[in-house]
């Protein structure tokens, strides 16, 4: 489990997210796409749902080292 920050709950996020690409992967393996650019833009938005758990990640891991480097100060 992903440890909670004071301002977001990234694991929730995370969650919510790894549902919505499951969903679209499922989509693309049974072959539901019938054009090439339709599987174009289903990949695409695995790219950037991707996309966003890395920038999400990296925001969270910001605020938990400024919270370990506030706690190091005292």
């Amino acid at each position: 489990m992903i440890p909670e920050s004071k301002f977001i709950d990234t694991y929730y996020f995370t969650n919510e997210i790894e549902k919505e690409l499951e969903a679209i992967k499922l989509t693309l393996a049974s072959g539901s796409c019938t054009s090439y650019d339709g599987y174009r833009y289903m990949v695409g938005i695995v790219e950037g749902m991707e996309k966003s758990k890395t920038i999400l990640q990296d925001i969270a891991n910001k605020f938990r080292n400024a919270d370990d480097d506030d706690n190091d100060d005292n």
